[in-house]
C-alpha cells in the first residue's frame, strides 16, 4: 500500500459549542457551513496548519433540536517525494476533509449523550473545489498565510474579519 501524500501530525478542537433545544426539530437533516484557514510554515515549506470551522443547524426549522459551532486545528506534513506543484491542491482538499471527519464524529458523540434522539450525523461534504489563495504578505506574520476558497473567489478581507470574530468568540468561551 502506498503512503498518503499528506500526513496528520496532530489535531485538536479549539472551540466546541453545541446548543440543544428539547422542543426543537431535526426531521429534515442539517445544514453545514465551513470556514477554512490555512497557514504554511516559513521554516518548513511542507508543513501546514489548517483551521476548520463548522457551523450547523437543522434545515428549514425555526427551533432546531441542535445547532452549534466547532473549530478544529490540524498540523499536516506533505511527503518529501510529493511534487511541489501539487502541494497546494492536496493541502486544500485532503487537510480539511480529514478535519471535517473529526468534527463530524465529535458532534455525533456529543449529541449521542443527550436525551434528544437521534444524535446528529452531519452530512458529508466535499472540498474538491477548494483552492488556496495567498494573502498579502505582512511583516509581523510568523507564517505565510493563505485562505482556502471555493470557486467563485471569496473576498479575502471578509474572510479575515470572520476569522477574527471567531477567534474573539473562542476567547470568550475559553476564558482566555
Amino acid at each position: 500500500m502506498k503512503a498518503a501524500p499528506l500526513s496528520l501530525e496532530t489535531s485538536y478542537p479549539t472551540l466546541i459549542h453545541i446548543d440543544s433545544e428539547p422542543e426543537g426539530s431535526s426531521d429534515a437533516g442539517y445544514d453545514v457551513q465551513c470556514d477554512v484557514q490555512v497557514f504554511q510554515s516559513k521554516e518548513q515549506e511542507r508543513r501546514w496548519r489548517i483551521e476548520l470551522g463548522v457551523t450547523f443547524s437543522a434545515k428549514g426549522v425555526k427551533r432546531p433540536a441542535y445547532k452549534g459551532e466547532i473549530r478544529y486545528v490540524g498540523i499536516f506534513t506533505v511527503a518529501a517525494d510529493y511534487p511541489s506543484d501539487r502541494i497546494r491542491h492536496v493541502v486544500a482538499v485532503t487537510g480539511p476533509s480529514i478535519l471535517y471527519s473529526s468534527i463530524r464524529e465529535l458532534v455525533a458523540l456529543l449529541t449521542g449523550r443527550s436525551p434528544l434522539r437521534p444524535s446528529v450525523l452531519l452530512p458529508t461534504v466535499s472540498f474538491m473545489g477548494a483552492v488556496i489563495k495567498p494573502l498579502p504578505e505582512s511583516g509581523d506574520q510568523a507564517q505565510r498565510t493563505a485562505v482556502v476558497q471555493e470557486s467563485p473567489e471569496i473576498d479575502v478581507r471578509e474572510r479575515r474579519k470572520t476569522h477574527s470574530r471567531l477567534r474573539d468568540r473562542a476567547k470568550l468561551h475559553t476564558g482566555r
